[in-house]
């Protein structure tokens, strides 16, 4: 994470910049994919990060699963043992897609008058919003601006 800190107690022009938010004196220039996005510091309120476990490849991949155990086993196994082992494959491959993890990261961004912004950011964003998060909440912001 790259970090540069101003040698005076003001902020200066160009007190903190990451590759995700760069802080002026008077406000914050967030920057995702395509897009800037600028606020003003005294109208922010509050922030934080949510994550949140997409299930839908695990759905998926479940589906898929059972869908292929219903059709083998119906119309191509036709012994008891082979019938048990595609049984026995059909839970662990269950069991293999309820362990798939997805998350999505969403930055939330109180603001004045009950309004919040609402940023979609990227796993290589997440270290550098948790580190804004942080120094939001240590009051860094409201005391030095």
């Amino acid at each position: 994470m790259s970090l540069v800190l101003g040698s005076a107690d003001k902020i200066g022009d160009d007190v903190l910049k990451t590759p995700l938010f760069t802080l002026y004196n008077s406000h914050i220039v967030i920057k995702l994919k395509d897009e800037k996005k600028v606020f003003n510091l005294s109208e922010i309120t509050n922030v934080r990060l949510q994550k949140k476990r997409n299930f839908f490849k695990n759905i998926l991949f479940l589906l898929f699963t059972l869908l292929i155990y219903s059709f083998i086993s119906d119309y191509c196994v036709r012994d008891f043992v082979s019938n048990i082992l595609l049984f026995v494959l059909t839970i662990v491959l269950s069991l293999v897609s309820l362990s798939i993890e997805n998350y999505t990261y969403v930055l939330f961004i109180n603001m004045n008058h009950l309004a919040f912004r609402k940023l979609r950011l990227s796993k290589k964003d997440v270290p550098y919003a948790l580190y804004f998060v942080s120094v939001f909440k240590s009051g860094y912001l409201k005391k030095n601006c």
